[in-house]
């Protein structure tokens, strides 16, 4: 399907000289691979949204309340660890 976008100049180049590089003809196919990819990011966003929306209610308040907890914890020390 052929579809008419406007596509500010600074971009245009920068995807022009990707195709470039790729040896592709034109940047068609790149924009269509890179809608693909952000086809998959959202489904993917999407679907671990649902995954947890399907968990909401199944712990406790105090249950909820300790991972919180634990999740802060774990933010103040992350520097701490040693690599």
């Amino acid at each position: 399907m052929r579809v008419t976008i406007d596509i500010p100049d600074a971009i245009r180049a920068e995807i022009m000289a990707m195709s470039a590089r790729k040896g592709y003809r034109g940047y068609g196919r790149l924009i269509v691979e890179a809608l693909e990819h952000y086809v998959s990011h959202v489904q993917k966003q999407e679907a671990g949204k649902r995954a947890l929306m399907k968990m909401r209610g199944s712990w406790t308040g105090a249950e909820a309340t300790e991972t919180r907890l634990k999740v802060a914890e774990t933010r103040a020390n992350w520097e701490n660890v040693d690599a």
